[in-house]
């Protein structure tokens, strides 16, 4: 291991590097504005490996941020967080350490955090917030080396894993997009001593089904109550904004009749099981309210008079077939999606239910079909100043800036309807006070 600690070392050393694994070590792990300690690189052509000093108590260099971020070069990247490394050095070919391990060996028992041996340090140097600089070299030395000879054993280049970075990728630009607060509000109800207006949510996709949690300043965005107090202090950060929330129509029912190879006759799945559950073509809000109920309990119960109904007979035996592919393969492969699903996956193992590993198999399909239509969206809002805030699982929440017009808003539920997927509207001035709203004829 190479160590450099000024600028006329790193000129002597290669600087363009087209595949190479990358530990970056920011001063502040809560802001990285605040620039880098260190920087770890192996390069596989040469089999080398460097550690670039920047600002560490062991070391006196003169290599600045600028410097490096002139003078190298990356083109395929596996870095510890892609969500640090492309902060500094911004790129799209990269993935990271955590991702290849999570598809490469199904678990998540080794991962945690990585850097997660830096915070108990935070308060010995308090109040300096750049605590990096003071943790021992050999400590991200070590950690370097052990994620380094984890991914000698990992492939490092797959559909998978150009899938699923393709996610992370998107998770991360909705955390670099931030959701705007009310401060004052957020503080109140959720007991928190926040000052900055925005909210970046980290995604954490490392779980059995892939299917992302965001959470941020010990707040689960992903799973926010619905109530006024909960929801209030969710604003737009424009003059003229408000909050656009889409959300996928029966989406999991879609996803279940695709599955089983069930083709549905009517747009409206709910609708279309009220009718054969109250065997009548007229329903009222109340039958199909109690009609959904009834389909949720179907889905994950095997209720005898359901199985008389083709769509559930069907879904019954598709469950029966992946619980006894599980057993004897000790892996599912889920339809119309590119990673598996591995028994590794279940921390619970052999005690998981037919109905628990069928909503695994689903939520899988949820998680690679809806990202499908966020990185399309995505590269649509590119030139336009409204921006996807949230991800909730089947739905996701734009902040949406009136000078972009509803002609944006029409676009995005063209992608979604040409992605096969119907979906509903609600707009309003916070997260709470959000009403339907009618794209088409532009009522409210």
């Amino acid at each position: 291991m190479m160590v450099i600690e000024n600028e006329d070392q790193l000129r002597e050393v290669q600087t363009n590097f087209s595949g190479s694994f990358v530990f970056p070590i920011p001063k502040n792990m809560s802001n990285f504005s605040e620039g880098l300690s260190m920087l770890f690189i192996h390069d596989y052509k040469s089999n080398e490996s460097y550690s670039i000093a920047l600002q560490h108590e062991e070391f006196k260099s003169n290599i600045t941020l600028e410097t490096l971020q002139t003078l190298l070069s990356f083109n395929y990247v596996i870095a510890s967080s892609k969500y640090i490394f492309d902060y500094y050095f911004p790129s799209k070919f990269s993935t990271e350490f955590p991702l290849l391990y999570w598809l490469n060996k199904g678990d998540t028992d080794y991962l945690g955090d990585l850097y997660s041996f830096t915070s108990k340090y935070k308060r010995f140097y308090y109040p300096s917030t750049s605590y990096n600089i003071y943790i021992p070299y050999y400590m991200f030395l070590r950690c370097f080396n052990s994620q380094l000879s984890y991914l000698s054993t990992l492939d490092k280049k797959s559909s998978v894993i150009e899938k699923y970075t393709s996610i992370l990728s998107s998770l991360n630009h909705i955390r670099d997009n931030g959701i705007c607060i009310d401060i004052p509000q957020i503080n109140e109800v959720y007991n928190k001593k926040l000052t900055t207006s925005l909210l970046h949510p980290k995604y954490m996709l490392y779980n059995a089904t892939g299917r992302p949690v965001g959470t941020c300043n010990g707040i689960n965005l992903s799973a926010i109550p619905k109530d006024e107090k909960h929801r209030l202090g969710f604003i737009s950060r424009h003059d003229r904004g408000i909050l656009v929330e889409f959300d996928i129509k029966s989406f999991h029912l879609y996803l279940i009749a695709k599955a089983i190879g069930y083709t549905l006759e009517e747009e409206d799945v709910h609708m279309y099981l009220a009718k054969i559950y109250f065997k009548k073509t007229n329903i009222s809000p109340q039958e199909y309210d109690e009609a959904k109920k009834m389909t949720f309990t179907n889905i994950y119960s095997e209720r005898g008079d359901a199985k008389k109904i083709p769509f559930f007979n069907a879904l019954y035996k598709y469950r029966d077939s992946i619980y006894s592919q599980m057993v004897h393969d000790k892996e599912v492969v889920v339809p119309y999606c590119v990673r598996t699903l591995k028994l590794s996956n279940l921390k619970d193992g052999y005690s998981y239910t037919k109905g628990k590993l069928f909503s695994y198999v689903i939520q899988l399909m949820e998680v690679e079909h809806f990202f499908d239509i966020i990185n399309k969206i995505t590269v649509y809002l590119q030139s336009k100043k409204t921006q996807i805030v949230l991800y909730v699982y089947d739905s996701f929440l734009l902040d949406f800036d009136r000078e972009d017009g509803l002609e944006t808003l029409r676009g995005i539920q063209k992608i979604i309807n040409d992605s096969g997927f119907s979906s509903s509207v609600k707009i309003g001035k916070n997260y709470f006070n959000m009403k339907s709203f009618d794209l088409e004829n532009m009522k409210a």
